[in-house]
């Protein structure tokens, strides 16, 4: 008897308890955006391969912009962002090791930018690639140039 006005009475408190929480509870708000605060992704443009061939090397130069984040890196790779020449930063990366290749521009990062400056409209200028035939490595390697803007 004790026993089930023991089990009876912590089901009431676990009803009074959610209905307080419930009824208490902290609603979440998104947060507010602002005009000025519209996110601007950019993805390294698409580079045409032969078979056995991949990317070991990349650069994207932009105009006008403030690089707020770089997302998905590669296992294997780094990137560097270079902003001696403002506002056009320059972002560059390369593999530490052979097998870190990537097989498609795809597979390479994306950056969320801003523009630098009122008004301003943050812009890619033009990507570097350095792409090398595996099996046969590096050393037979070629510079690809895609212009974005021109």
């Amino acid at each position: 008897m004790k026993k089930n006005m023991l089990i009876a009475a912590l089901v009431v408190l676990n009803i009074v308890t959610a209905a307080w929480y419930f009824k208490n509870r902290p609603v979440e708000t998104p947060p507010v955006e602002k005009a000025s605060d519209t996110k601007a992704y950019y993805y390294f443009p698409a580079v045409t391969l032969a078979e056995h061939e991949r990317i070991t090397a990349a650069e994207l130069q932009f105009e006008t912009a403030i690089v707020k984040s770089l997302r998905n890196i590669p296992p294997g790779w780094y990137f560097s962002i270079n902003v001696d020449t403002p506002p056009s930063p320059v972002v560059s990366g390369s593999i530490l090791v052979g097998a870190a290749a990537v097989g498609s521009a795809a597979e390479l990062p994306f950056f969320e930018l801003e523009g630098y400056g009122a008004g301003a409209q943050a812009a890619p200028l033009r990507a570097f690639y350095t792409v090398a035939k595996y099996p046969d490595g590096v050393e037979k390697a070629r510079k690809v140039t895609v212009e974005i803007k021109k």
